[in-house]
């Protein structure tokens, strides 16, 4: 019968393969896992410490001790179900986003293979219909490459698992990104400078990416004013995005965090309801959580949101 801990043997003593060996029999990959660990090991042995612990790369939680009579390494398997559930939930998170990245470039394609046809059919007898239809396919033509460069910087930074994030660059990132938006709503968005976090920067991109643009898109008939700043407090540090935007009924708020939920007052504003949620969760996966305001403070009844991404303090990466 496999035991959940292994009895070490002196440094000198100590083989790979018995902890591979010890590894494949709890069922999981001996030899890619101990190659992982088994460093960890002999530099625990030789050194003075009492317990320690590490994380292989697939998320399975190890703690080491010479407490006993013999120093022990052991699952811990509580550790070890958590890291796997959250990893679990995030690739949820991810793949209904891809889902939605992939319901969006359908949008404008579909749009252009109707102004095709239509140019095919009356391009000849009308000037104002050609001139429609080539304005009606260029925009189209830059949506479709906005997504798609949404998508390869999504794919460069998610394979990134450093827990360390600019939030200056990934704002200007997103600025970068939401270039042809901003200019055709002529959106004013102001922010001062952040502290580096301990969070993976693709998180951070697609948080920041859906919180502005929607900023955006909700504005209504007024010009889009988007701040964007941190706040201290003895337990929390906190990044809010506010505007001055439709903002978001009460009788919506307490479900507009579920996926494919949107607020009863976006009209004819085309969306997929999976924003909101996605950010969320994303957030959670890092130990942080996504908080709503509307309208936001300061705002009245004129509507405004705040979203206020809330961090622990131990997030913040001194220099």
């Amino acid at each position: 019968m496999a035991l959940p801990y292994l009895n070490l043997p002196s440094i000198e003593n100590l083989e790979e393969s018995y902890v591979s060996e010890w590894i494949s029999d709890n069922g999981f990959f001996g030899e890619e896992v101990a190659g992982t660990i088994f460093p960890w090991i002999q530099e625990f042995l030789s050194g003075s410490k009492v317990v320690d612990s590490i994380t292989s790369p697939c998320g399975i939680e190890f703690s080491i001790t010479r407490e006993g009579s013999k120093p022990q390494v052991y699952f811990d398997f509580h550790k070890s179900h958590s890291s796997l559930r959250s990893a679990l939930d995030e690739l949820e998170v991810l793949r209904v986003y891809s889902q939605a990245l992939n319901h969006d470039i359908k949008t404008p394609l579909q749009n252009i293979a109707l102004q095709a046809e239509l140019l095919a059919l009356k391009g000849k007898e009308d000037p104002k219909v050609v001139s429609k239809c080539v304005t009606g396919i260029r925009d189209s033509v830059f949506a479709s490459q906005n997504i798609i460069e949404d998508l390869s910087n999504f794919a460069k930074l998610s394979e990134d698992s450093e827990e360390k994030c600019d939030i200056n660059e990934v704002i200007m990132h997103v600025k970068k990104l939401l270039h042809p938006m901003i200019e055709k709503k002529n959106a004013a968005i102001a922010h001062g400078a952040f502290a580096d976090l301990k969070i993976q920067p693709y998180r951070m991109l697609i948080i920041m990416k859906n919180l502005i643009q929607n900023s955006i898109k909700y504005s209504g008939n007024k010009k889009p004013q988007i701040l964007i700043y941190e706040t201290h407090s003895k337990d929390k540090h906190v990044i809010t995005v506010v505007d001055n935007g439709i903002g978001i009924p009460k009788k919506d708020q307490t479900n507009i965090f579920k996926p494919y939920t949107r607020a009863s007052n976006v009209g004819q504003v085309q969306g997929t309801g999976i924003g909101l949620s996605t950010c969320k969760s994303l957030l959670r996966g890092a130990g942080a959580d996504l908080i709503l305001e509307s309208p936001a403070m300061g705002m009245g009844d004129n509507g405004g949101t705040a979203f206020h991404l809330e961090f622990p303090v131990s997030s913040i990466i001194t220099k």
